[in-house]
């Protein structure tokens, strides 16, 4: 009996990430960080938003910290699916620059949907 109470218990703590899970994976679109945070506090009440999450997946080592390649993640992880990477060139009067833009993918999102949450919980 103790163990069946156990496993309710959980299974009612794990509700939300649950219902999350499934309407990213329904999802085909990758998200701005950003987004993800508002959707992580909306869905989750996290208190957490795109300057904390960037942070908070720059030391956890998914993104690069450093130049010019700030907030791009870790080549492994885009090999993973958890984040996808566009990149667009626009001219200066300086010359041509590249501009990175990350997304995270509907996998990635459930990938540390629990991590991020225990982590601003």
């Amino acid at each position: 009996a103790e163990q069946i109470e156990e496993q309710k218990r959980i299974i009612e703590e794990n509700k939300p990430l649950v219902s999350f899970a499934i309407s990213v994976e329904a999802s085909v679109d990758s998200v701005l960080i950003g987004t993800y945070a508002k959707l992580l506090a909306d869905a989750e009440n996290v208190s957490i938003g795109q300057n904390r999450l960037l942070e908070w997946l720059r030391s956890e080592g998914y993104l690069m910290h450093k130049g010019e390649r700030l907030n791009v993640p870790y080549q492994q992880y885009i090999d993973n699916g958890n984040f996808e990477v566009s990149t667009s060139t626009f001219a200066s009067s300086s010359g041509t620059h590249q501009r990175f833009t990350t997304k995270i993918t509907g996998k990635g999102q459930i990938a540390l949907a629990k991590k991020i949450v225990e982590a601003f919980k």
